[in-house]
């Protein structure tokens, strides 16, 4: 469910990724995907939701593609029901690399 995402951020996890990540579950049932984010990224804090401002350095992990946010940030496919938007340079040259 997020093992993509994960191992993919696994490697700048304790270097570039900010201390908030936010993750869109289409679903909503329980926050299962949240939790399991914040099982995998256990030194972050997983703020559920999308991100109400885009002035700050964002990662968003969302289970389906969101246009409007595509509009603002980088946008990523990791796998059929995995995404990464970003505004983070850093990120997205990492990113444009794996």
């Amino acid at each position: 469910k997020v093992e993509n995402t994960y191992t993919i951020l696994a490697d700048i996890k304790d270097t570039i990724l900010p201390e908030t990540i936010y993750v869109f579950d289409s679903k909503d049932v329980g926050h299962g995907t949240y939790f399991t984010y914040q099982f995998y990224f256990n030194r972050f804090h997983i703020e559920s939701g999308v991100p109400e401002e885009a002035n700050e350095e964002i990662v968003l992990l969302s289970d389906i593609e969101l246009p409007e946010q595509s509009e603002i940030f980088d946008e990523y496919q990791v796998s059929d029901n995995q995404y990464i938007y970003t505004n983070i340079e850093e990120i997205i040259d990492y990113l444009e690399e794996v």
